[in-house]
């Protein structure tokens, strides 16, 4: 499961993200969470990660031994029917992109692999939270609609700013196009707002219409350019 914790500026406050355990058994669940570097890991509960590479071992490492990742609690108990809300804490303490790996365990029951992600960037860079896992590359998906609908609802898509400046951003459409191409020139896709700018510290919704015309999984790239706001290249040249 990707967990995205979002990009911060150096010196934020540190990112909260809150997730939900819930026991829907009839049985009393104990649980835990347990980081890749921890020593008590028993082996097989990582088999299908891989082998990890050395720098990745280092980075997580020092993700725990500073915090930069923290979750609390990490174990408990549940009652059936009971939840518990556990606490990821992302500090914005260093530039970077950090990403740690966990393990949700269930006793004598299943176990789920957490992917823990989110960047922080300079003070004075310009930057867009794209969401919601990976904090470069984000990967959204659209409700489905049905085949012939002639009035599909918008769908939304949020860009954050975490920084203190707006930032002016363009998307780039040419796989919306290519796609759109290949589907007899039929606007499968359709941006509503190729172009805006985004408040400091706000956000947009960028709407798009998704209109299928065929039983299938449509997947196209579209890139986000930044580029400063006109009062900024204004005040940049004076």
């Amino acid at each position: 499961v990707a967990v995205g914790l979002g990009v911060g500026a150096l010196g934020d406050a540190p990112t909260c993200v809150y997730l939900e355990l819930e026991n829907n058994s009839p049985l009393r669940a104990e649980w835990r969470i347990l980081v890749r570097n921890e020593i008590e890991v028993e082996l097989e509960n990582w088999v299908e990660i891989g082998e990890p590479e050395n720098e990745v071992d280092a980075h997580q490492a020092r993700v725990v031994e500073r915090k930069i990742v923290d979750i609390a609690p990490r174990f408990g108990a549940l009652e059936p029917g009971q939840r518990q809300p556990v606490r990821v804490k992302y500090a914005h303490g260093e530039v970077g992109a950090h990403w740690l790996t966990a393990l949700l365990s269930v006793k004598e029951g299943r176990s789920v692999r957490l992917e823990l992600g989110g960047r922080t960037t300079a003070p004075t860079l310009r930057c867009l939270d794209v969401g919601p896992a990976n904090p470069s590359v984000a990967v959204h998906t659209l409700a489905p609609v049905p085949v012939g609908d002639a009035e599909p609802p918008a769908q939304t898509i949020e860009l954050r700013n975490p920084t203190d400046f707006a930032v002016r951003y363009e998307l780039d459409l040419q796989g919306v196009e290519d796609l759109n191409a290949d589907a007899w020139d039929f606007p499968v896709f359709t941006c509503v707002e190729r172009t805006g700018v985004v408040p400091a510290r706000g956000g947009v919704l960028v709407n798009w219409v998704f209109q299928p015309v065929e039983e299938k999984t449509y997947e196209c790239d579209v890139g986000v350019l930044l580029s400063p706001t006109e009062e900024d290249a204004d005040a940049a040249a004076a």
